[in-house]
């Protein structure tokens, strides 16, 4: 499985677009991996994980085609993870030979997006509602899709994903773990399946939080819980990102802190192979 990060920042973006604080001041100032957008992951160029606002320019900025793009996973219907309007370029005359595109989310997310497309599957878009805890199937993965504790008046959700014989476990936008959830995972561990990666939440940087988002601190809990249930091998990768300027600490300075504890920091447009 190829992991590539296209975007790494949380709702605002870092530098954020209206914002004059020191650390976005810093961002603009180094350059590099410190710029962030927003964030979106794609594995093997071919399955999306969100469709958020900046999804042209990570498609400019990374040099990939799209149109090979078969399916999406949405998480929750916030902007900065979920732009349907994008959408509505899937067809000619905008776009020409795009593969046919899934979009799978929960009932508000669909609901969203048939009020931007009235008529999705004249433009090559199924749409296909997922609920929590009930495994479904993409073109070549199998997903379990997994409660999150982000909006409370949403369903938000992250995602167990096996592909290519890998198991990635996408667990952004999302404080500490429901119970649920953790339960389901460890129905999973008595499977004997192994996580190849696992990927969190770090929008509070150096910063507990854990209600909606987490820090650093929190995923230092939810790898060790995560250890302790048996899900983990001598070569899982624990990834952090979703960003904010909040959190204050540039990029290596996030990996410094970070790798203490066996965490890899994500920054755009990083590709990780399983």
């Amino acid at each position: 499985m190829k992991i590539q990060f296209l975007g790494t920042a949380a709702a605002e973006g870092w530098p954020a677009v209206f914002c004059a604080c020191e650390f976005c001041k810093k961002a603009r100032s180094l350059g590099g991996k410190n710029v962030r957008t927003r964030q979106q992951m794609l594995l093997d160029d071919n399955l999306l994980i969100d469709l958020g606002p900046d999804t042209y320019m990570h498609a400019l900025v990374h040099g990939l085609e799209f149109s090979k793009v078969t399916g999406c996973l949405i998480t929750h219907p916030h902007q900065d993870h979920y732009y349907p309007q994008e959408l509505h370029m899937h067809h000619a005359p905008f776009a020409h030979g795009a593969q046919n595109l899934t979009l799978y989310g929960s009932m508000e997310t669909l609901t969203q997006c048939k009020e931007t497309l009235p008529d999705p599957e004249n433009i090559g878009i199924s749409l296909q509602e997922v609920q929590v805890f009930r495994p479904f199937n993409t073109q070549d993965a199998h997903v379990i899709p997994l409660n999150a504790l982000h909006a409370r008046n949403l369903q938000c959700m992250f995602y167990l994903i096996e592909k290519g014989g890998k198991t990635l476990l996408q667990g952004y936008d999302t404080g500490w773990y429901p119970d649920e959830t953790w339960a389901a995972l460890a129905d999973y561990a008595k499977s004997g399946k192994k996580l190849d990666a696992v990927v969190m939440d770090c929008t509070n940087g150096p910063n507990p939080e854990a209600t909606n988002h987490c820090g650093l601190p929190d995923n230092v809990r939810i790898k060790a819980k995560l250890v302790e249930m048996g899900l983990s091998k001598p070569d899982t990768r624990w990834i952090v990102t979703h960003f904010s300027h909040n959190g204050g600490l540039m990029h290596d300075e996030m990996v410094e802190l970070a790798g203490q504890d066996g965490f890899e920091v994500a920054y755009d447009g990083w590709c990780v192979a399983l």
